[in-house]
């Protein structure tokens, strides 16, 4: 497996039909890594793009994608407990996850979480969504 084909990354995403990314903003005191406009194309350049059906605010990790999707995880999970207050109200009329993707470089991976991670993910209301993305190992040229 080549290690730099291996990555992990992680976003805490907020949407919502009633609530604005800017009123998001707000409650959460919190710049967001990007938002989605209600109504806007989701293809700005093809004008038969789809419509976002809400507003999304998302806030990545900040991590680099060689970092462990545990370490991104982690990274979530401090801001979210800091503001669990805030997004449980913002519950009411939002839907909030913790969207991650990894891949492991190769057609064979896997994550894992510690316990003390799992423990904290648990009291939090929040959704936990992984995607694995798997790639093809490289092929090796035959001897000659």
């Amino acid at each position: 497996m080549n290690q730099t084909d291996k990555w992990a990354t992680a976003a805490l995403r907020i949407h919502s039909t009633v609530l604005s990314a800017q009123k998001i903003t707000e409650a959460l005191k919190t710049e967001p890594t990007s938002i989605r406009v209600k109504g806007e194309l989701l293809s700005p350049r093809n004008p038969r793009s789809a419509v976002c059906e809400a507003h999304l605010w998302v806030l990545e990790s900040g991590l680099d994608a060689r970092s462990s999707i545990e370490n991104h995880i982690t990274q979530l999970v401090q801001f979210i407990e800091q503001k669990l207050p805030i997004l449980e109200a913002l519950m009411k009329d939002c839907n909030i996850d913790l969207f991650c993707g990894y891949s492991s470089g190769s057609s064979q991976g896997g994550i894992m979480l510690e316990a003390n991670l799992m423990k904290r993910l648990a009291i939090i209301p929040i959704d936990l969504m992984i995607d694995i993305y798997a790639s093809e190992p490289r092929r090796r040229k035959k001897a000659g």
